[in-house]
């Protein structure tokens, strides 16, 4: 697998982004779905990256909610979609394969959608990592124990979330994670390092999700992968901390 570095700071619309890009406080909220694993194929093909598979059959969904308190990039709300991925390059094997790299952390995030709320972030995520940004209308609403998100695009409604959020939350003590973030823009598969800490973290099982899928294309698409009705596992943690590094451009 060939990569290509980016350079260490950016020129976006008159303003210079250095890297690595810090979030110094986000507020972030996530779900994750079992669904089928053709189905995900099929959504992503045109990036040249195969879906990871945790289970046979079936591929892993992430919808995430992130609202940037302190950021390089300025305050704003940001939508994902998120399929779990094998890495750039990596192809073939047994569906054993397939699920080991999963449990092994040797897999990726590829970043499918991600409506935003500020034209500048739109522009730079566009810009520096390939990220497939457009700028729609946020409700967001979080009063301590439940969160709801409400997405709307050119005047259609994409998405309506909401969890719980109250409850017990576990110390994190600033551990975090990292993962390789892939996306593709104008034919162009890119890599970029992405860290994230939290100080107290909450983790559901199967429980206290709501989805409404509304009438974009976005929602189209979420419609045809059948998501369930209750999430594996949903993750939420206030005053998050992340980092995002230059991008690589990746041969896949």
């Amino acid at each position: 697998m060939e990569t290509r570095a980016g350079p260490t700071s950016y020129e976006v619309l008159g303003r210079r982004v250095s890297m690595p890009c810090v979030v110094a406080e986000m507020d972030s909220y996530s779900a994750s779905f079992l669904v089928a694993y053709g189905a995900a194929r099929e959504l992503i093909a045109y990036s040249g990256l195969e879906p990871a598979e945790p289970l046979p059959g079936k591929a892993m969904l992430v919808l995430a909610q992130i609202k940037y308190l302190e950021n390089d990039l300025g305050r704003y709300d940001e939508f994902a979609v998120a399929l779990s991925v094998r890495h750039a390059g990596v192809t073939g094997g047994t569906r054993s394969d397939r699920i080991r790299e999963f449990y092994t952390n040797a897999t990726g995030t590829f970043i499918h959608r991600l409506p935003v709320s500020e034209p500048f972030t739109c522009q730079a995520g566009r810009q520096i990592w390939g990220f497939p940004k457009i700028v729609a209308d946020a409700e967001i609403d979080d009063n301590g124990r439940r969160m709801r998100a409400e997405w709307v695009h050119d005047g259609k409604p994409i998405i309506s979330m909401a969890m719980g959020t109250g409850g017990l939350q576990i110390p994190a003590g600033g551990r975090g994670f990292g993962m390789d973030a892939y996306s593709h823009l104008d034919g162009v598969t890119r890599r970029t390092e992405w860290g994230m800490e939290f100080d107290r973290v909450g983790v559901r099982f199967m429980t206290g999700f709501e989805l409404e899928l509304g009438t974009h294309e976005i929602s189209e698409e979420l419609r045809a992968l059948d998501i369930p009705r209750r999430p594996l596992i949903r993750v939420f943690g206030r005053k998050a901390r992340a980092t995002f590094s230059a991008p690589e451009v990746v041969e896949t």
